[in-house]
């Protein structure tokens, strides 16, 4: 390509297409700085460069607006690595690594950035994103991508009907020779009927031919001559871009997974409201996702109740995509597919082809997405799987399958953090009814123990029913085997038939500072294996004021005695086991 700086512009024309420029005004760095930046930026696209199109140059322009935006840099001796790191963590994985690399190629070799810095930037590593429904979107980002993709599908919409209006007021006669758009309304009728302009350049049959007079309705300013005629398909045609919109418009709004949006066609949409004015527009849609099964068939209706809503998006994409399976049917590719546009590339240069959303296929798409989300940095958050894991977990959270909420719901982190008090409760609940009876008393009362066990209470205040470090309610019928107990000492404490009562707590710390000194003389493979769960089991008695007060464990610390530490010591060296 070759290019030209202008001030702070760079004006860049490629072999094959108009020329575009690239206004370098609104990076917000020094003028100096924003100078070497440009020239930077011209090697790369220069004809001995390694960027040759539009769609990288661009991106790369648009990384150093986003980087400098409101960061203070004025000149490149300013820059450091940590500014340079903390700038690129503070974007989402989406879109950090393309950024980075367009920055690097850049930044790494603009005089007067230091060595130390360009050594950062090289050595920085980010991976690919992999970004699941591990971000939680707020609505503020939700509501502004709704009102970008609604807007975007209203305005192609009008573009595109004041297209077809041209081409109808041609065919009723209401434009004739005298008027001054007739030749224009002569080649958006042909390119109506048959895709494509018919009249070529001899040289080169790529390229149409077109009076300077239709040439320059569609280019009012400039050299309409060192332009493309792809306005032609333009007025008539969504593009990729706006399909894109479009489709993630459906998914943040209806709800649907990507392929049940691309799979979606026109006899799937009915209108099932009497069609009279006496009731808004009601449209039933019959949705399909084979990997559901039995159930993979249903249909929702939908009301236009507002300019935002399910039905009047759904009804802005009919009419949108209308042109482009009219003009499919007229040339033998008819298609009843709700997303179709033009395909992307076409820039009025070779075949016309158009795209089919659901026949591309999922890369194909997604990569689409991806080209959307760089034209809209802002909105650079708005994958597939972040706008479906939003509507399953805030605004539709009810009623999903196991999958569904194994996909979606577990895995975000505002439905994580909300569901915690939830699943500590239950296992609390859980824990109680598998945990030793931890009593603050010098005896238990009837109350303390279960109805069945009432009977042994003289027994356990007694201490006929002690074991080492608490007394047990029925040692011949084991919770879990209804047997005689065969476990360990240590593992009272995970018993219901256990209960521990402040004349234990002596035995109890001499046991935690047994494992205490253990833990200093094992490897710590064989403590974590053996021995840590025992020691939190016997720590969390211990902490103060959880089941005992404070006073309580100073004063059985001060009253251990030998016996104490000696049955502590037989019963981890098993002594006991049965």
């Amino acid at each position: 390509m070759r290019c030209e700086v202008v001030g702070e512009v760079l004006r860049v024309t490629p072999p094959n297409g108009p020329p575009f420029n690239l206004d370098f005004g609104k990076v917000e760095t020094g003028a100096s700085f924003r100078g070497a930046l440009l020239s930077r930026t011209a090697e790369l696209v220069g004809p001995s460069g390694s960027w040759g199109s539009e769609e990288t140059v661009r991106f790369a322009l648009t990384a150093l607006r986003s980087f400098f935006r409101g960061l203070d840099v004025k000149a490149s001796g300013d820059l450091t690595g940590l500014i340079y790191r903390k700038r690129l963590l503070s974007w989402s994985p989406s879109v950090r690594r393309k950024r980075h690399m367009a920055l690097r190629a850049i930044l790494a070799n603009v005089a007067g950035v230091s060595p130390d810095t360009i050594r950062a930037i090289e050595s920085l590593s980010t991976s690919r994103n992999r970004t699941g429904p591990g971000i939680a979107l707020t609505d503020g980002q939700v509501e502004s991508l709704r009102e970008t993709c609604f807007d975007t599908v209203r305005d192609a919409l009008a573009r595109v009907r004041r297209g077809w209006a041209v081409v109808e007021a041609l065919r009723r006669g209401e434009i004739d020779e005298a008027h001054p758009d007739f030749t224009y309304a002569q080649f958006l009728d042909e390119v109506s009927s048959t895709g494509d302009i018919a009249r070529r350049f001899p040289s080169d049959p790529t390229k149409r031919i077109v009076p300077i007079s239709v040439a320059r309705r569609l280019y009012p300013t400039g050299n309409p001559r060192a332009r493309t005629m792809f306005p032609l398909w333009a007025d008539l045609y969504p593009t990729t871009s706006e399909i894109a919109a479009a489709l993630l418009g459906l998914i943040i709004t209806c709800g649907w997974n990507l392929s049940v949006a691309t799979s979606l066609t026109t006899d799937e949409i009915s209108r099932v409201d009497a069609r009279d004015g006496s009731e808004p527009v009601h449209l039933r849609v019959r949705l399909h996702k084979p990997r559901r099964g039995p159930e993979s068939d249903w249909t929702e209706t939908y009301s236009d109740n507002g300019p935002r809503s399910k039905a009047r998006l759904l009804q802005t994409v009919l009419g949108l995509t209308e042109g482009v399976r009219q003009t499919m049917s007229d040339t033998g590719r008819e298609t009843n597919a709700l997303l179709v546009s033009l395909a992307k590339g076409f820039m009025g240069l070779g075949e016309p082809p158009f795209m089919v959303l659901g026949d591309a296929g999922p890369r194909t798409v997604m990569n689409y997405l991806s080209k959307w989300r760089d034209e809209h940095p802002e909105l650079d958050f708005a994958t597939p799987r972040a706008l479906r894991s939003f509507f399953t977990t805030r605004v539709h959270p009810q009623g999903h399958s196991l999958s569904t909420n194994l996909d979606y719901n577990l895995k975000d982190p505002t439905v994580r953090k909300a569901i915690q008090p939830v699943v500590a409760s239950a296992l609390e609940g859980h824990y109680k009814d598998i945990q030793a009876r931890v009593l603050a008393a010098a005896s238990a009362t009837l109350g303390d123990l279960p109805e069945r066990h009432r009977n042994a209470l003289d027994e356990v205040n007694s201490g006929a029913r002690d074991t080492v470090v608490a007394a047990c309610l029925d040692h011949n019928h084991h919770p879990d085997t209804n047997e005689p107990c065969r476990a360990s000492f240590l593992t009272c404490f995970t018993c219901k038939n256990a209960v521990v009562l402040k004349r234990h707590l002596p035995r109890i710390t001499a046991l935690h500072d047994h494992l205490e000194h253990l833990r200093t003389v094992v490897q710590p493979g064989v403590w974590s294996d053996r021995f840590a769960m025992h020691h939190s089991r016997v720590g969390s008695l211990l902490q103060p004021d959880r089941h005992f007060s404070a006073a309580d464990i100073g004063t059985a610390r001060h009253s251990i005695t030998d016996l104490d530490r000696e049955r502590a010591a037989r019963l981890m060296n098993r002594i006991w086991d049965a």
